[in-house]
């Protein structure tokens, strides 16, 4: 099927965001990443057991807590759907995150692999990631902990 310029470039935005997420996140960049999700993102981590948070109180997160010594994202085979507007769409990634932890005065070694569902609505500033849902698929390696990732995040008041 066909598509047309305009989205064509609405596709090549949200990939570039896409990429942009990837390598900010890694470089611990956390503040580029308002280039990537709305102030009002809702992150769904209920699947994990950890409720759901908005992206100021992620990023907030992120900036205190998240220190691991490894930490490498790769995104595949990203499907991109669009409403019939295009003034939303959403995304399926799949994704490998190796990275390890420091418990127990050791360097543990994992993976996480999953998917991303992502809905993103065009903003005068561009496109924007709105609602976030992590599905994780499995974890493999030396986890330490009885818990997924995500399962112990505090509360927006416990930062």
């Amino acid at each position: 099927m066909p598509f047309s310029l305009d989205e064509i470039a609405d596709r090549m935005e949200i990939q570039d965001r896409i990429a942009l997420y990837v390598h900010a996140f890694d470089e611990k960049d956390f503040d580029a990443l308002d280039e990537v999700f709305a102030p009002d993102t809702t992150f769904d981590f209920t699947k994990l057991g950890g409720g759901t948070r908005d992206w100021p109180t992620m990023k907030a997160y992120f900036k205190k807590h998240h220190n691991l010594p490894r930490d490498f994202h790769v995104y595949a085979n990203v499907l991109i759907g669009f409403a019939p507007e295009r003034t939303h769409a959403t995304t399926k990634s799949k994704v490998y995150n190796p990275q390890g932890v420091l418990h127990d005065g050791k360097v543990h070694g994992y993976s996480l692999v999953g998917t991303y569902h992502d809905r993103w609505h065009r903003r005068p500033e561009g496109w924007r990631i709105t609602a976030r849902r992590w599905e994780l698929a499995w974890i493999d390696g030396d986890y330490p902990f009885s818990e997924p990732p995500g399962a112990n995040l505090p509360a927006a008041d416990e930062l």
